[in-house]
């Protein structure tokens, strides 16, 4: 386990009424940070909440049982602290994008999705860097949707399937999942190379192409004699389908592995080189 230490600042002095739940508070967002960076930097399965405890610089081993009962819940907890603020940024964005428009297409659609998460790359925070290890680590995107779907950033991928509305709704699935983790991966290693120094490519050029880049992905043709929801499938037996159903899970699920695996490559590159200039930094 890499060493953990950092400074912290001293805590508040005990108060009491309102000063005592303002430190309470303060306790509760400093170890949410914290497990946020330390998740971040060496991954979920790696950290103790006895590592997160220390690292915040609580006295009490057991504050975060106290604040958050457990891991699984100081890791949701953490992904709803940052997606509140992500929804908020997409309150201003969305209309910019959307309300002038009377026909909004697929790249307004996935700039309104993209722009809102790629605000929370900034040096308070390491949001991006610990979704990624949370999908990594979870192989699944499940949680993170649902608080999407909870800020109301879901409502896109509805507009996007009204504008194909020729594609079948297993498509527009799949494909969506797949750009969801594509961005939160490429998010975290920009955040990543940034902090490294090694950065090339302006934030906004970078998402521009990015944004190119899956709009053209989620309007690639579909071959539809292989995928269901058309009319054939409409009197196909309920046991083929639902065995159809079956495979096309089977599929999602490997392009989200290999997708994450070939950008867990990238992280793992950029991370090292982070940790190569530290190493520099720290000897001279």
């Amino acid at each position: 386990m890499p060493n953990l230490k950092q400074n912290a600042k001293s805590a508040p002095s005990p108060g009491t009424g309102e000063k005592r739940y303002a430190k309470s508070q303060s306790a509760r967002d400093l170890i949410l940070s914290t497990a946020e960076r330390l998740y971040a930097e060496f991954g979920i399965s790696a950290v103790s909440l006895r590592d997160i405890a220390a690292a915040a610089g609580q006295k009490n081993n057991a504050a975060v049982q106290y604040h958050f009962g457990g891991k699984d819940n100081l890791v949701k907890e953490i992904v709803n602290f940052r997606i509140s603020s992500v929804k908020e940024k997409a309150k201003e964005i969305i209309p910019q994008l959307l309300d002038d428009k009377e026909h909004p297409q697929v790249e307004d659609y996935v700039s309104a999705f993209v722009l809102p998460f790629a605000s929370s790359i900034n040096e308070e925070n390491y949001y991006p860097s610990f979704l990624s290890r949370y999908i990594m680590e979870d192989v699944c995107i499940s949680r993170l949707l649902e608080a999407t779907t909870a800020s109301g950033l879901d409502e896109l991928k509805i507009g996007v399937s009204k504008v194909l509305s020729n594609y079948p709704k297993s498509v527009i699935d799949e494909r969506w999942e797949i750009f969801g983790v594509s961005l939160i991966h490429s998010l975290a290693i920009y955040q990543n190379a940034r902090r490294a120094g090694v950065l090339v490519t302006p934030l906004d050029k970078f998402l521009k192409d990015f944004i190119r880049y899956h709009t053209a992905g989620l309007k690639a043709p579909v071959d539809s004699a292989k995928v269901p929801g058309d009319a054939a499938d409409a009197r196909e037996a309920p046991s083929n389908q639902a065995r159809r159903g079956e495979d096309i899970c089977a599929v999602n699920l490997q392009s989200l592995q290999n997708e994450n695996a070939r950008l867990k490559i990238l992280l793992a590159d950029v991370m090292l080189d982070n940790a190569t200039l530290k190493e520099a930094a720290a000897r001279n």
